[in-house]
Order: structure tokens, then sequence, then C-alpha cells
């Protein structure tokens, strides 16, 4: 699945931290490069998601790329993760937030998703993690919230966003979003 852009917006300021991928350490010019080059992002897990971009021409190049063909929605970069593989390898990106969310403030949580043309499965629903602290997990495979309870993760909140049919449009950026109530103290989104 591509991601672009996740803006997590109260009244209409986006508090996400380069929302959509566009400061980077250098063009991405093969795959799995996410982690080590995107500003403000990284991957929480061993899973190696990659950065897409206009100024790549060979695996990981906007439009054109190893998954299919998409053009950006927002400026030259994108994300790809794979959220579900042979394996049950999983991959995740993790972003940090300019402030703080304030305990019982409503945050509208929504970015754009493209079904990669290659993808064998496409999803129903999509699942983010709010979290005062980073997550970092040295495993390959699904992000559960046992999981995240056995590693003693402090203080966080699972949303879960159902699609009344499934995310399968590969031509197309689709808006996922949803209004969730803050804890208190929430400084990542996975």
């Amino acid at each position: 699945v591509f991601i672009l852009c996740i803006p997590i917006q109260l009244i209409s300021q986006n508090l996400v931290r380069n929302p959509s991928f566009e400061k980077t350490k250098k063009c991405a010019d093969s795959i799995s490069l996410f982690n080590t080059i995107v500003e403000r992002w990284s991957t929480p897990t061993l899973g190696t998601a990659d950065l897409f971009n206009e100024c790549s021409t060979f695996k990981a190049g906007v439009p054109n790329n190893f998954n299919g063909h998409q053009i950006s929605k927002f400026g030259n970069n994108y994300a790809g993760c794979y959220f579900y593989a042979k394996g049950n390898y999983r991959e995740y990106i993790q972003g940090s937030f300019k402030s703080s969310l304030k305990k019982g403030a409503k945050y509208n949580v929504s970015f754009y998703i493209s079904l990669a043309e290659k993808s064998d499965f496409a999803m129903e629903k999509i699942d983010f993690i709010l979290t005062k602290n980073i997550i970092s997990s040295a495993i390959w495979t699904e992000l559960s919230l046992s999981h995240l309870k056995s590693q003693r993760t402090k203080s966080f909140s699972a949303n879960s966003i159902k699609s009344k049919k499934k995310y399968n449009d590969t031509k197309n950026w689709v808006l996922v979003s949803k209004v969730i109530t803050a804890k208190g103290g929430e400084n990542f989104i996975t």
C-alpha cells in the first residue's frame, strides 16, 4: 500500500512533522530506505518501508516503481508499506507531532492511501497507534496490541478505520480519516 501525507489536525492545523515525506537526507535511489532518509519519521519494527520519489528513476521512482504506477498526491514523495506479506511480514511507519496532543481534545487523523498495482491483497480496515514514546521493536511480523503491552509501551491508544468496502483503488488516492479524542500527551503516530 502506498501512503501519502499523514496529517493529524486540530481545527485546520497539521500537527505532523514532515507530513508528506518531502524533507529527506537524499534521493531514495533504491527501496527499503525510508527509516534512514526521511526526516522526522522512522520504522518502529525491523520491517523496511519504502520512500518513493520523483528524483529516483529505478525501483523507488514516482510515478513508476517496482510495485506499479502512482503519481504523488502532494509534493514529490510518498511512502510504501507491506501491511501483510508472506510469513506475516509487516511494515510500519512512525511520525512525530509538533506538540503533544491535549487530553480530551478532538483531532482529525487523516491520510491518503492507494493500493499498489502489484498487491495480492486489499485491506478492509487500517489501524493506527498514538503513543507518548517512540516505538522500537525487533520484530518483522505484526505489531499487535498484545506485543505492545508485553514491551511495556507506555500509554498508547489503538484506533481502527473500517471501510464499507475494501481499499482497492490502484489508480487514485483515497482519503482515510477518523476523529479521535486524545488521552493526552501523545507524541507519535504509527
